[in-house]
């Protein structure tokens, strides 16, 4: 019984997690909407700054690529269910309410596929696509390669930011014990059994 006192606590406290990071995926939802919308325009290289304007060009062209706009649509309807499954699952964990588990389970299910997938597709689908715009924009070598080896690495960024908290919920969540906390079976104890009376 005692190894079960402190899950209360570490229910309570991914409930808090799970609103503030739900906060903070509304935020990049939001970012992420005006960017589709504008087309990418509405972001600023540098103005009059050596090279402003061709890449302000690449990235006008990267954001009318057809695979970075169904990219960015399903991200957002991902997005969108994710950042719902936080916000419900975190109010229910903060009472301690078992279907807290449950959505949790599947937020981290859905954002480990997703966020493979997403950094699959973008490998595989975009990535050779930048790679063109940034050769064929004129801009100076030095730069280009530092463009270059900055779109490389974004995958592993992708993975970095999207695994570990999917995969800490599934570490934290998925014992048996954490869910008898949540339940509330941790908190009943047996009956006292009295024994009958010796009879002489």
């Amino acid at each position: 019984m005692n190894e079960e006192v402190s899950s209360p606590g570490v229910a309570k406290t991914f409930g808090i997690i799970h609103l503030v990071f739900a906060g903070l995926g509304a935020v990049m939802l939001i970012f992420g909407v005006i960017s589709l919308a504008t087309g990418g325009s509405g972001m600023s290289f540098g103005g009059d700054a050596p090279g402003a304007e061709e890449i302000q060009q690449i990235q006008h062209d990267l954001m009318a690529l057809p695979a970075m706009k169904a990219n960015m649509y399903i991200g957002i309807v991902v997005g969108v269910l994710m950042t719902v499954l936080l916000v419900v699952a975190g109010l229910h964990l903060l009472k301690r309410q078992s279907s807290g588990r449950t959505l949790s389970l599947a937020y981290a299910g859905i954002g480990i596929a997703y966020t493979i997938i997403s950094v699959a597709f973008n490998y595989l689908a975009i990535m050779p696509a930048e790679m063109d715009l940034y050769m064929a924009s004129g801009l100076d070598e030095n730069m280009v390669n530092a463009m270059v080896m900055t779109a490389k690495f974004k995958p592993a960024f992708g993975l970095c930011c999207g695994l570990p908290y999917p995969v800490i919920i599934l570490i934290f969540m998925l014992p048996e014990k954490f869910a008898r906390s949540l339940t509330g079976s941790a908190a009943v104890t047996a009956p006292e059994v009295i024994p009958p009376p010796k009879i002489d």
